[in-house]
């Protein structure tokens, strides 16, 4: 793909693909005399974008935030049981 292809696909500044290439992050191959980047270059280069959901539709977090905001409260059972599950876990911070 050309540069200036690329650059308007990614949204990115064609001096920044260009000091990529430069500095060696970016690989490039000749064709017809330019530069164009390689498949594996822009895929290590460029995440792809998600894609954005369908209106109306909740994201993760939305859908576990209404779940838990109705589901019942728990019992002093169900509450002791979650902890003792969760002091049980190593703290992986501490390393």
């Amino acid at each position: 793909m050309s540069i200036d292809d690329t650059a308007d696909l990614h949204q990115a500044g064609t001096v920044r693909l260009y000091r990529s290439i430069v500095a060696g992050d970016l690989d490039t191959v000749q064709v017809d005399g330019r530069d164009h980047l390689t498949r594996r270059a822009l895929e290590t280069q460029f995440r792809r974008a998600p894609k954005p959901l369908p209106e109306g539709q909740d994201t993760i977090r939305q859908h576990a935030e209404r779940i838990a905001a109705e589901a019942p409260p728990l019992s002093d059972e169900q509450r002791q049981l979650t902890i003792r599950a969760f002091r049980s876990i190593p703290d992986q911070r501490a390393r």
